[in-house]
């Protein structure tokens, strides 16, 4: 699993499950505004977990956090140099 996966300002897309699809969900895109990484009270292990805030262009700002499966499910289709 790569942590370093996103940038700011990729454009990314978010691509369901059958099972995703089958709650109703649908494919999105969006921009990567912030990267950061967040306190897991969870895990002593694993104090920190890498996030990606994006805007997403139907359902606004989320944050996707890395280990999660909207991690593994959001892909860079482009990037900004």
């Amino acid at each position: 699993m790569n942590i370093n996966k996103f940038q700011i300002g990729d454009l990314v897309r978010w691509t369901p499950s059958g099972y995703d699809r089958a709650k109703g969900q649908t494919e999105d895109t969006g921009v990567v505004i912030e990267i950061g990484d967040a306190p897991d009270a969870g895990s002593i292990s694993r104090p920190l977990r890498r996030y990606a805030l994006i805007n997403w262009a139907q359902i606004g700002r989320a944050r996707i956090v890395c280990e999660d499966s909207s991690w593994e499910k959001t892909h860079v289709i482009a990037r900004v140099k």
